[in-house]
């Protein structure tokens, strides 16, 4: 289980997330997607995951609910490992 931080973001601003308990293994990323959709969906945007320090990602341009979450690609697809509310005002 990785921890995200609860954000709060303008549209389009600049995003750093803090990974303190991140696993940080190759292929990992943080996605962006609107609350309640599949593991697999990044709608919002994503990275990958550095190897040290924060990542940094634009929030999405649309406003609302979103979540900011650790994924890790599992059997053809991609697992959330943690997740985080984001609000896009």
């Amino acid at each position: 289980k990785v921890t995200l931080p609860a954000l709060e973001a303008a549209a389009g601003e600049k995003l750093v997330i803090e990974l303190a308990d991140a696993p940080r293994t190759a292929g990992d990323y943080i996605y962006l997607a609107k609350a309640g959709t599949p593991d697999s969906d990044y709608g919002g945007g994503y990275v990958g995951v550095p190897t040290s320090g924060p990542a940094s990602i634009d929030a999405p341009k649309e406003a609302g609910a979103w979540e900011i979450r650790y994924v890790v690609p599992s059997a053809g697809s991609f697992v959330a490992l943690g997740r985080a509310p984001l609000t896009v005002k």
